[in-house]
């Protein structure tokens, strides 16, 4: 017949044509294009405000595309964050440097102590239960009459098995029903006829006596599937993956760092300030700052003592609240603030500023974060170029030139 005989193709419209054993080598060129991307960046360049933008908008959206359509490896899936975590504390190819936040709390909300960086196994769940969802609300379409006819032709998605020999698509889609959709899925009763009484979550789940007092529909509505982790009762990707990240903290007890009732992240979020003097608070009420002391415990070779007045180890309380040097520029600025040594001794530094931010007016609030981020750059010149103290009256000016 003369028909020309070609290669199968790798790719179709960017995805993987066929998955075989080794689902790590098949997805792996994901991984690959995460890499190149990060590999181009002068990570040394950038404040942790830009690194924190440049994640979030092109490094954690590379893989959106694919995870849409298959669930990838969960090896793979740690490569990536590794290599983003790797990116975000300025470690180099073969150089580690010191991660001081854990990335399972980078990656909590905001207002939780964390910065909000998406977990790629989750995200991927929820993107996959999307496409899952599409089956209950679609039942019409190619794909889900495809997948119906093999997979649960006698059935509707949400009592479909596994079943023999199942395509990697099909897994793909059928873990996040098990892992979201079934946890948060609900009906709204209609006729009736949909819902397996025993087995399904309908609503409305109260006690007999309010079930009573439901007023009966006389049109007879059919029954009608609902997403019951938002108020509009539709699957987002976004809300599914809330949903599976809060189930997962109750699942493995994680805590965050500061106790997620604390409003502080909430409100220090919301300051309108630069952002580096946001991040530069962020690390400090965590007390993951570089200084002298935490470095000399951890084994750098590096002297313990403040180098701004040799007086005492450099530790955060020392460097913010008890330096010699420190105090004057605090006096000096139009706060006033005279921190004695009794008041150093009764109160650290975070827990003086997350007052501060708590009850503060926003005009002291962005002062004495700007005037924080001051004392961390003199901190640092001086500290690898060795430069000379500034004057405390100058060091306060550009604090408040930069609000």
């Amino acid at each position: 017949m003369q028909i020309k005989a070609v290669e199968c193709p790798s790719k179709y419209l960017g995805l993987p044509a066929f998955v075989g054993r080794s689902k790590q080598q098949v997805f792996n060129f994901v991984q690959d294009r995460v890499w190149k991307k990060l590999k181009g960046w002068k990570w040394n360049h950038m404040s942790y405000a830009a690194r924190e933008v440049l994640i979030k908008a092109v490094v954690q959206s590379i893989p959106t595309y694919v995870m849409s359509c298959f669930k990838l490896p969960d090896s793979l899936c740690d490569h990536i964050e590794s290599m983003i975590s790797m990116f975000w504390w300025g470690s180099k190819h073969g150089e580690r440097k010191i991660h001081w936040v854990a990335w399972k709390y980078l990656c909590k909300e905001k207002k939780e102590g964390g910065m909000g960086f998406r977990t790629i196994k989750e995200f991927n769940l929820a993107m996959l239960a999307k496409q899952g969802w599409r089956f209950l609300q679609n039942e019409e379409s190619l794909l889900t009459r495809c997948l119906k006819g093999r997979y649960f032709p006698r059935s509707n998605f949400l009592h479909a098995t596994l079943g023999y020999n199942p395509s990697y698509t099909w897994r793909s889609i059928f873990l996040p029903r098990l892992e979201i959709i079934d946890h948060a899925g609900l009906w709204k009763v209609g006729d009736g006829q949909n819902i397996k009484i025993w087995e399904d979550n309908w609503l409305p789940l109260q006690q007999a006596q309010q079930i009573t007092q439901i007023p009966l529909s006389f049109n007879r509505p059919p029954d009608c599937f609902m997403w019951g982790a938002n108020k509009a009762g539709v699957l987002s990707v976004r809300s599914a993956y809330k949903f599976l990240k809060k189930r997962y903290e109750v699942l493995n007890s994680n805590q965050s760092i500061i106790p997620q009732g604390s409003s502080i992240w909430s409100k220090l979020w919301k300051i309108k300030t630069i952002p580096r003097h946001l991040q530069l608070m962020w690390r400090i009420i965590h007390n993951r700052l570089p200084v002298r002391e935490v470095l000399f415990k951890r084994g750098v070779n590096c002297p313990p003592l403040c180098c701004l007045c040799d007086g005492a180890n450099e530790s955060i309380d020392h460097l913010f609240l008890g330096c010699d040097w420190t105090k004057t520029v605090w006096f000096a600025s139009d706060l006033g603030v005279n921190f004695s040594a009794c008041c150093e001794a009764t109160i650290s530094f975070s827990e003086w500023v997350s007052k501060v931010i708590m009850h503060q007016d926003i005009e002291v609030v962005q002062l004495v974060l700007s005037i924080c981020y001051e004392i961390w750059s003199v901190r640092n010149t001086r500290c690898f170029e060795g430069a000379d103290l500034p004057n405390a009256l100058s060091c306060w000016n550009n604090a408040h030139k930069s609000i």
